[in-house]
């Protein structure tokens, strides 16, 4: 068996050439995998819940009507650790809170607290820190012109 230099020459740079092509493509694919790698593609905080921002500052377009409406109102105060659920009468004027009346006939007037603006689903609080109450007003047959 005879074998020609010039045939061995080509073998070997045959040979050469694809492991060097070979070579370089396996290179290339490891710098892709390094680059996935060092990619962050999930967050490591966790997973997120969609939770739809309600906007209080948007203006009504309709207007509450001045009235009487019966209202849930829940009273806290942190000084005695009292929180009540009442059902009683809020008279409202302008959109604003004025008067709770109480079911045992005493008026809390907004002379003793800040006229509170109601929000469109029927709600606010009214609160008085120096006292240690709150009331947490929901109407539930409000009006509107």
């Amino acid at each position: 068996m005879h074998i020609d230099i010039k045939h061995l020459i080509y073998f070997f740079l045959l040979v050469t050439i694809t492991l060097s092509c070979k070579s370089k493509s396996q290179n290339n694919i490891d710098d892709i995998v390094v680059e996935k790698d060092n990619t962050n593609y999930i967050e490591d905080a966790g997973p997120k819940s969609y939770i739809p921002q309600i906007n209080d500052t948007i203006a009504e377009t309709r207007k509450i009507k001045d009235g009487v409406y019966t209202a849930d109102v829940e009273y806290y105060n942190n000084t005695t650790g009292i929180n009540t659920l009442y059902v009683t009468k809020v008279h409202v004027e302008d959109g604003y809170l004025r008067v709770i009346k109480w079911p045992n006939g005493v008026w809390l007037a907004s002379e003793l607290f800040n006229p509170q603006k109601i929000k469109k689903d029927g709600t606010c609080i009214i609160s008085n820190i120096e006292a240690g109450y709150e009331n947490r007003v929901k109407i539930l047959d409000l009006e509107y012109y």
